[in-house]
């Protein structure tokens, strides 16, 4: 009996082991941003410098300016994102975008809580805005992947995304301000 139970354990620490080394290697030291939004909670954000590396710097700078503590999520498009930042910065620079519509290999999908940096027609706009992709689906594929700078995902903190999404509008804009109160860089260590 102890030999079996003995196995079992050295089974179980056997197969546990590589998955938690992968669970750890999926969040990078110092990639890691946390948002603490008002009456919702948290959203941790994983960024992915392999993907779009100047963006990733870009959002990093910002977040550690402190530009988005007080800045809102204001707009809201059901079932496709939630919009946040600054709507019109000033003196925020702007950020070269990293997609293949712009000449940049960058395979990060748009799916569900997967980040990016929103711009205007211009395709090296990226200022502070960011969005939130809220469904995995066809259509945010096609809308999307190739033309926006996808650059993270939400490693927890989905629940609150979704209650931010689920929040009153007018047309695409929320009702009441959702705001970011806090938004800082996790160390390594942390």
């Amino acid at each position: 009996m102890k030999r079996l139970l003995s196995l079992t354990l050295l089974l179980t620490v056997l197969v546990v082991l590589p998955l938690s080394l992968t669970a750890c290697n999926d969040l990078p030291d110092g990639n890691t941003v946390v948002l603490e939004v008002k009456d919702y909670g948290n959203i941790t954000l994983v960024l992915d410098p392999e993907a779009a590396p100047k963006t990733v710097e870009h959002f990093k700078k910002l977040v550690n300016d402190g530009v988005y503590d007080g800045a809102t999520f204001y707009r809201i498009v059901n079932d496709f994102v939630i919009q946040g930042g600054l709507m019109n910065p000033e003196d925020i620079p702007t950020v070269k975008g990293e997609f293949s519509k712009n000449g940049v290999n960058n395979t990060r999908k748009h799916q569900r809580g997967t980040l990016s940096l929103a711009r205007s027609n211009d395709p090296d706009s990226g200022s502070s805005e960011f969005f939130i992709v809220l469904e995995t689906s066809q259509n945010n594929t096609l809308s999307l992947d190739g033309k926006y700078a996808a650059f993270g995902y939400v490693s927890e903190g989905m629940d609150v995304v979704d209650a931010i999404a689920a929040s009153p509008t007018y047309g695409e804009y929320a009702l009441t301000d959702i705001v970011i109160t806090r938004a800082y860089l996790v160390e390594e260590g942390e």
